[in-house]
């Protein structure tokens, strides 16, 4: 079920629109901006109804911080505000939300509005699943691994978490697949659980790497290579 993010300093508003919406999916508010980013952080909806005037953060500010962050910014904004004026139609879609509702709220048209940026949204996120998944594996491509790996580095240096990368590989593969085949190589299946992996042209030259969040560094022994123990304390490049 889709989850819609509800944004107002208004408390009597959400209770008003929360019922409305509450077939199309999971309603969630807040009630400031600071508030809405943290939660937004936490677990991205799928759809955001966002005031345009609240004190502190507005929803300009709001909207134009998701935009800069790669984890959110392909969540669809609508702007629910009391203004009707041009300008701030035009300001609202500038700062990158999809559409604009002006106050009092039409049901009607608030629910066919949802409803279409919902389905955008599904399409869209159809559309990113399978340029970012190998067709044959289903596991994730260089495209997606970069893209994580940019959103967990972000996360990491704003909340000081520590980040993991594990890089897993098979030797002499190759052998595998020269005695079992290469339908055998495409989906072995090991200690019970199914370890599905790319063609042999691509898993003899081509690692599986993916970061690990929050994970504590590795206690390491007194033995430890000095050079083992400067590359972990190395900075992962940003560029």
């Amino acid at each position: 079920m889709p989850t819609i993010l509800i944004v107002d300093d208004n408390v009597s508003l959400i209770q008003v629109l929360a019922p409305m919406l509450s077939g199309l999916g999971q309603v969630k508010f807040a009630t400031s901006g600071v508030a809405a980013m943290k939660q937004l952080r936490q677990a991205p909806p799928d759809l955001v109804l966002l005031d345009a005037e609240m004190p502190g953060m507005d929803g300009f500010e709001v909207c134009a911080a998701m935009r800069s962050d790669p984890a959110l910014a392909a969540v669809p904004v609508i702007f629910v505000t009391s203004h009707d004026d041009l300008d701030a139609e035009v300001r609202g879609l500038k700062a990158g939300a999809e559409d604009f509702i002006s106050k009092p709220v039409s049901e009607p048209l608030l629910l066919a509005r949802v409803s279409t940026q919902l389905r955008i949204k599904g399409l869209t996120d159809e559309l990113r699943r399978t340029a970012t998944q190998d067709a044959l594996t289903q596991l994730h491509n260089r495209g997606s691994f970069d893209q994580q790996l940019q959103r967990e580095w972000q996360r990491s240096t704003r909340t000081g978490e520590p980040l993991a990368l594990v890089l897993l590989d098979v030797d002499h593969f190759k052998r595998f697949n020269d005695r079992y085949g290469h339908p055998a190589g495409d989906g072995p299946t090991w200690g019970g659980e199914r370890a599905t992996w790319r063609p042999a042209s691509a898993a003899r030259s081509s690692p599986s790497c993916w970061p690990t969040p929050r994970r504590q560094a590795p206690r390491r022994s007194p033995r430890t290579s000095a050079r083992r123990s400067a590359t972990w304390r190395s900075p992962m490049p940003t560029r």
